[in-house]
């Protein structure tokens, strides 16, 4: 399969598909959703969140991490956070197509997509199962 530009920008903007900025919750039942290779969401939750206090001063660490100016940090930032999760992964993949590197196409998207697929699922059931709010709104006691 030989990819072509158009292709490209297809494969960019569909993990963007359906994205509404909305704050509430976009999908309650996404962490439900049948996972393709791991047996369920659920299996993969994480730890509960801290409590206040310990949450407080993760936020106060991190403020204070973040003042602190380091080029390779911001790099890496802004390369890791140009779209959606998944989208640098597939932007890798393309690259290495185009530039004629070695890499099975279809079965290292297939791959990719069904890594971010059940990733999402379980990400997001424990986001629900906590109902803990994310960290661009914290509302802590």
């Amino acid at each position: 399969m030989k990819l072509n530009k158009s292709m490209i920008g297809f494969l960019v903007l569909l993990p963007a598909a359906g994205q509404n900025g909305s704050s509430d919750r976009v999908e309650p039942n996404a962490g439900n959703w049948k996972t393709w290779v791991i047996s369920s969401g659920r299996d993969f939750r994480v730890p509960p969140p801290p409590d206040a206090a310990t949450t407080r001063a993760e936020i106060a660490w991190l403020k204070n991490f973040s003042s602190e100016s380091d080029r390779r940090i911001e790099q890496q930032i802004r390369f890791w956070d140009a779209g959606p999760p998944v989208y640098r992964w597939i932007d890798i993949i393309t690259t290495r197509a185009l530039s004629g590197l070695p890499v099975v196409q279809p079965r290292a998207y297939a791959y990719v997509a069904l890594a971010a697929y059940d990733a999402t699922v379980a990400a997001w059931e424990s986001k629900y199962t906590y109902s803990r709010p994310g960290p661009v709104k914290p509302t802590l006691p």
